[in-house]
């Protein structure tokens, strides 16, 4: 069976963006600001229909991992050693968007310098910058290794 969505429901839909357009719209002085806010639409309504199909895959899924709430998943992850961390993020996509909204995961900041290896400082920076954008206001945990 194929599942498609009415024209009765893309019609809802487009209902209600064209509503949000008109309302945001006229408080936009620039093409470029009008551009943004539509990405942004587009943005939320992708979050939404990805949100809504995991809740709606949730429901179907057999698996205990797949029933447990946020929280508590969450808190598995915490218990979790750096070094299995990294390994959340391949799992699902569930377990990936709920790992990156746990900030303490991302609270501790290993740098590595290897003999024998240019050093990366963009690659270096664009790292720190992600784990510092992920950890929020939580504590860092700094750790420096060397090969020597």
């Amino acid at each position: 069976m194929s599942a498609h969505l009415s024209l009765q429901h893309l019609d809802a839909v487009r209902s209600v963006v064209r509503g949000l357009l008109l309302q945001v719209l006229p408080t936009i002085d620039t093409a470029q600001d009008a551009v943004k806010a539509m990405s942004e639409l587009v943005a939320a309504v992708h979050e939404t229909a990805s949100d809504t199909y995991e809740a709606w895959n949730a429901r179907k899924s057999k698996s205990l991992a797949r029933l447990l709430p946020v929280e508590i998943l969450a808190g598995v992850f915490e218990a979790l050693s750096d070094n299995d961390i990294g390994t959340i993020f391949g799992v699902s996509r569930r377990w990936r968007k709920i790992a990156l909204r746990t900030p303490i995961l991302s609270s501790h900041i290993t740098l590595r310098q290897q003999r024998n290896q240019l050093d990366s400082g963009l690659r270096r920076r664009e790292y720190l910058g992600t784990v510092l954008a992920r950890s929020g206001g939580v504590p860092l945990r700094l750790t420096w290794r060397s090969d020597d």
